[in-house]
């Protein structure tokens, strides 16, 4: 394990102990925070390490958190400390080691239908370039719109499939895009299946497949599964394993992370 792994975990840990002395105690309905139609208010702080095609390695220190603005109304702010080894595009270079910050995105989402086990939702996502280091970041500002529907089912069953179309124009070349545009559509589905007893716990599905039109014109599809458990009716911790497809970027990586449910808080009532 390298020295940043060690130094990542170690932040993770006292992050997760820090935060945690503010939990919600009110005797509310428990939400994992799985379903992407969700509103509520959460964060979610992870380690992450990622094995990309090319032989170069990515490890962060994650950070995401959702504001719930209103009842119908969420927004997500997202960023992540990266230290990065790299291949050298120039001959004879070899890899090259980069750290600090990636771009920052933000998602606002609206919920505009909700009824019995059915929820419907659509927003935007925006990943500013905002990076500490070019190699960094994704080269230029992504747009992202997004649409999505949650149905609960039976047996503690919730299925959810997300549909979105990232847009970039003239991307600088990083390790994560190539240089020129980008115009592609991404749908994964989420499943899941959330039991409420003995504890709360979910183990999920997500199975993406991305088309992109633009400059790469390529066709990726990935695979992550996750599994987490609630140790408090607000707190949980989790971890998620991706692989990925011959003909994708990534080749697998994993999040290990903590997640703080603040199910009474809203910004406007």
């Amino acid at each position: 394990m390298t020295s940043t792994s060690k130094t990542a975990i170690r932040f993770l840990l006292i992050s997760t102990l820090c935060i945690s002395s503010i939990a919600a105690h009110a005797q509310l309905p428990i939400i994992t925070g799985i379903d992407p139609t969700d509103t509520t208010m959460r964060y979610d702080v992870a380690f992450a390490h990622k094995k990309m095609e090319n032989r170069d390695e990515h490890e962060g220190i994650a950070l995401q958190g959702d504001i719930a603005v209103h009842d119908n109304w969420r927004l997500r702010l997202a960023v992540e400390y990266i230290s990065l080894e790299y291949r050298d595009t120039r001959p004879d270079t070899g890899f090259k080691s980069q750290k600090g910050l990636s771009d920052i995105s933000a998602q606002l989402l609206y919920k505009a239908y909700a009824k019995g086990p059915n929820t419907l939702a659509y927003g935007l996502k925006v990943s500013l370039e905002t990076a500490s280091d070019d190699e960094l970041g994704n080269g230029g500002t992504l747009l992202t719109p997004t649409a999505m529907w949650s149905r609960k089912c039976e047996n503690d069953i919730l299925i959810a499939p997300v549909l979105e179309w990232t847009y970039a124009s003239d991307l600088d070349a990083t390790p994560y895009h190539e240089k020129g545009d980008v115009n592609a559509l991404s749908i994964k589905t989420v499943l899941a299946w959330e039991p409420m007893s003995p504890q709360v716990s979910w183990l999920l599905a997500e199975p993406h497949l991305a088309v992109d039109f633009g400059d790469e014109d390529e066709t990726t599809f990935d695979l992550t599964f996750e599994y987490g458990l609630m140790f408090t009716e607000t707190m949980a911790v989790f971890a998620r394993p991706t692989m990925g497809s011959n003909d994708s970027d990534l080749d697998w990586s994993i999040l290990i992370g903590f997640r703080q449910v603040l199910r009474n808080w809203v910004l406007f009532e």
